[in-house]
C-alpha cells in the first residue's frame, strides 16, 4: 500500500511513499522529534522513512514479525518503536542512527494484540489483546508488570493517563 502526506496549507497530496503496493498498509506514525515515519503493513513488515526537509528517504525495512502487525507507535522520545501483530506478541525497537534495532519481544498474550501506548517516561508499554486482557511491560527489560483481567470482549485500543 502506499502512504500519502498531506498537505494542510495547500490542501493536497505533497506526495506518496510505498511500500509494498499490493500489501496493505495496517498503521502509520511519526516520531515526536519528526526524524522518521513508519507504515506497518499485513506481511509483517516495517517501512522506516527518515524525514530531511522536503523529502522523504526510505531508510529501512524490518521483518518485524510472521504475521499482520496492527499498530506501531513511538515513544514520546522517539527512542523506541513498538510493534503488535496477530501472531500475539509485541516487538520493541530502539532507534539509532543506521535504523531500528529489535530490544525486546513482549510474549504473553494468547491472541491479536491490537494496540499499544508507551507511558510518558518511556519506562513501560501498555498492550491490548483479543484475548481480553491488557499488560503493562517494562519497556526496558521487556518483563511483564501487570497484567488486568475481567473484560469480556477483545480489548482493541488502550490509553494511559500519565501525569
Amino acid at each position: 500500500g502506499k502512504v500519502a502526506v498531506w498537505d494542510l496549507t495547500v490542501n493536497k497530496t505533497r506526495r506518496e511513499v510505498c511500500g509494498e503496493e499490493s500489501v496493505p498498509v495496517k498503521s502509520v506514525a511519526v516520531a515526536p522529534d519528526a526524524s522518521v515515519a513508519v507504515a506497518a503493513n499485513h506481511k509483517g513488515h516495517v517501512y522506516v522513512w527518515q524525514l530531511r526537509d522536503d523529502s522523504f528517504d526510505l531508510l529501512q525495512k524490518i521483518d518485524a514479525h510472521n504475521s499482520y502487525i496492527l499498530k506501531c507507535a513511538f515513544s514520546n522520545g522517539s527512542r523506541y518503536l513498538a510493534t503488535t501483530s496477530a501472531d500475539g506478541t509485541t516487538n520493541l525497537w530502539r532507534f539509532q542512527a543506521v535504523g531500528f534495532t529489535r530490544v525486546n519481544t513482549l510474549v504473553g498474550h494468547r491472541k491479536w494484540v491490537w494496540d499499544c501506548v508507551f507511558s510518558a517516561d518511556e519506562g513501560y508499554l501498555l498492550t491490548g489483546s483479543s484475548d481480553c486482557t491488557c499488560r503493562l511491560w517494562d519497556a526496558n527489560t521487556g518483563q511483564q508488570c501487570l497484567e488486568f483481567v475481567g473484560q469480556k470482549k477483545a480489548v482493541t485500543a488502550v490509553a494511559l493517563v500519565d501525569p
